[in-house]
């Protein structure tokens, strides 16, 4: 299946704010790659960060987007597993809090 992102913005470094075209957002926090991965070094400058856009009919969101060979550039379908991750991790936290309480 082939996502597709409709807006991504920073709220704060190095943090984006991804939303899809069917309506499902939530956040990706890149501080462990840009601190562990060689491709994402330019991105520990700050103002390049917030230079990020949506590319081709929300298939990808990057950096350089526009210099073919240089641009830095994530899916969205990987961005989208990511985040329903995220999704399911806290409503299984949320369930387990409930059922704490319940118990008590």
């Amino acid at each position: 299946m082939r996502e597709r992102i409709a807006s991504v913005s920073i709220e704060h470094y190095p943090i984006l704010k991804v939303k899809f075209q069917d309506g499902l957002e939530g956040e990706l926090d890149l501080a462990e790659e840009i601190r562990t991965k060689p491709m994402f070094k330019e991105l520990e400058d700050e103002d390049f960060f917030r230079s990020v856009s949506v590319g081709s009919r929300g298939h990808w969101l990057g950096w350089k987007l526009d210099r073919i060979g240089e641009e830095i550039d994530l899916s969205a379908d990987g961005i989208r597993n990511d985040i329903e991750k995220q999704i399911v991790k806290r409503w299984a936290q949320e369930y387990r809090d409930t059922q704490k309480a319940a118990d008590q």
